[in-house]
């Protein structure tokens, strides 16, 4: 596991040297570092119910055509990745907080919560994170997201958003948090730049975005009407 992560803290920064190619280096590795908890039960798992229901039925197949140890680790990988995201799913906490908490304790609530669902696996439930959207956006249009800790975490939620205009108020509200002291968001400005800018169907400029994403796709959930989200930082800051 330590092996693991250090490999995935290496290749995120190949990925800052030299683009797009490090990022997909870093999901393969990050990917079975999140479901490595399950892969391993899973693996025990089948191992006893082989052992216990289906040993004598397995060492009839032949072994041209599917291997005993190929059908096993496509098992273990199938109850893995299903049967682990639907767990992580089950027992993840609330998507969203209480709203009649502050609105910094709701913020940092839902920075949390979406960065645990990708550290579990949670996250193969879209709707999760639309609920978070949908109530940074909410909090926004109300105007109730003021200090950098509160832009940062808004932008953290909005960039895991669906269209361009979720996208640039990310990039916007990274901006705003970094041009304070307080907060250090130069990374996620480069990030939510290059993910606004490949939903427009333009070139990146950082290269930190190794996926494709839906141009001009509609928001889910809607902007609130009358938020714009161009106006949310007049004067982006550039980041080099």
């Amino acid at each position: 596991m330590i092996t693991g992560a250090t490999v995935a803290v290496a290749l995120v920064a190949v990925r800052d040297a030299v683009g797009a190619a490090g990022g997909i280096l870093t999901v393969v590795t990050l990917f079975p570092l999140v479901f490595l908890p399950y892969i391993v039960a899973a693996g025990v798992l089948i191992r006893l119910l082989v052992e216990r229901f289906g040993g004598d039925r397995l060492r009839s197949l032949p072994s041209r055509a599917l291997t005993r140890r190929g059908l096993f680790l496509a098992g273990v990988l199938l109850v893995a990745t299903v049967g682990g995201s639907v767990l992580a799913v089950a027992v993840a906490a609330p998507a969203v907080p209480p709203a009649d908490w502050p609105a910094d304790r709701q913020l940092s609530y839902l920075e949390r919560s979406d960065q645990r669902d990708r550290e579990t696996g949670a996250m193969v439930d879209r709707s999760r994170d639309y609920r978070r959207a949908e109530r940074v956006l909410s909090l926004i249009a109300a105007e109730r997201v003021e200090g950098p800790d509160e832009l940062f975490d808004a932008a953290v939620v909005l960039q895991h958003g669906t269209c361009p205009a979720h996208f640039e108020l990310a990039y916007r509200l990274a901006v705003a948090a970094n041009d304070s002291a307080e907060v250090d968001a130069s990374e996620w400005v480069r990030l939510t730049y290059d993910r606004w800018q490949v939903s427009l169907g333009e070139p990146q400029r950082y290269g930190t975005q190794s996926g494709t994403f839906p141009v001009d796709t509609e928001c889910h959930p809607p902007i609130p009407t009358g938020l714009n989200a161009s106006a949310v930082v007049t004067t982006p800051a550039s980041i080099g």
